[in-house]
C-alpha cells in the first residue's frame, strides 16, 4: 500500500503545489481540521490545525507519515 492510499484510508484528502504535498482531514462533527504537509524543498514535515487544541497522532497516521517520507527517500 502506498502512502497516498494509507492517508486516503484514514480519510485525508491530498492536494499538491509546486513544492508541497498536503493531506488534510476535517475532524468529525467540528469545524477543526488537521493537515500534514510535506515540504519537498526543505525536506520537512509540518503538522497544522486550525485550532489551539491538542490533537492525537494515531499509530496509523504515524505509519502513513513515515511511509511518505520513505517514498521521498528522506529516511
Amino acid at each position: 500500500m502506498t502512502a497516498r492510499e494509507m492517508f486516503e484510508k484514514l480519510g485525508y484528502r491530498r492536494s499538491t503545489d509546486i513544492d508541497v504535498i498536503k493531506y488534510s482531514k476535517k475532524l468529525d462533527d467540528t469545524f477543526y481540521w488537521i493537515e500534514v504537509m510535506f515540504d519537498l524543498l526543505e525536506k520537512e514535515i509540518v503538522l497544522n490545525d486550525n485550532g489551539y487544541e491538542a490533537y492525537t497522532i494515531t499509530c496509523d497516521l504515524l505509519k502513513a507519515i513515515n511511509k511518505q517520507a520513505k517514498e521521498f527517500g528522506w529516511i
